[in-house]
């Protein structure tokens, strides 16, 4: 089954470390399995909107509902083809998230601000779990000066030992910084 598995570099040097989760077969069969999907439905409910005989209403019908759905189809792709980078040094954490060469999101963290570090476990697939990374990855709970502390998830997909290897060396990097951070692993 390691051929289904996301494939995961990682760089360890003094002080530093940097974890690259790549797309694989497994994200890109999803989203041609997807894309099928999308097209059956939208073949069935355009041939039942036709039978009503409402051209004008018809035609701005299905119009919306192809525009739904592709915007729907366009989110699965980003979120499953997309390249993940998370890197730590002394004093921040930097999560990448990458779709081909087009960077769009970079989120800089600093260790003052970190409150928890979480690895949750495998979830059921729901609709939000499709638009929140939350399945087998690591979440880094921060106090961004907002009224509520902010979540960052890296690496959907991901399993324990990636997360292992994360905490112990950033326990390494940061020394007696360290005890201040929580570090939990939570199986829903």
């Amino acid at each position: 089954m390691k051929f289904f598995k996301p494939k995961i570099i990682i760089e360890k040097r003094y002080k530093y470390l940097k974890i690259d989760k790549k797309a694989n077969f497994q994200k890109i069969l999803l989203n041609i399995i997807s894309l099928i999907i999308f097209l059956i439905i939208l073949n069935k409910i355009i041939s039942i909107i036709n039978n009503y005989e409402l051209y004008s209403f018809s035609f701005f019908t299905s119009f919306v509902i192809i525009l739904n759905f592709f915007l729907f189809f366009i989110i699965l792709t980003f979120k499953n083809l997309s390249n993940e980078s998370l890197e730590t040094d002394s004093r921040k954490i930097v999560i990448k998230k990458k779709f081909i060469f087009f960077c769009y999101y970079n989120k800089e963290i600093t260790i003052k601000e970190i409150m928890r570090i979480t690895y949750k476990g495998w979830n059921f697939i729901t609709a939000a779990n499709i638009f929140n990374n939350i399945n087998n990855s690591i979440i880094i709970q921060a106090n961004t000066g907002l009224e509520e502390d902010e979540e960052f998830f890296f690496g959907t997909g991901i399993d324990l030992k990636i997360y292992g290897i994360f905490q112990k060396t950033l326990k390494e990097i940061l020394g007696e910084n360290c005890k201040k951070l929580d570090f939990i692993y939570a199986k829903y």
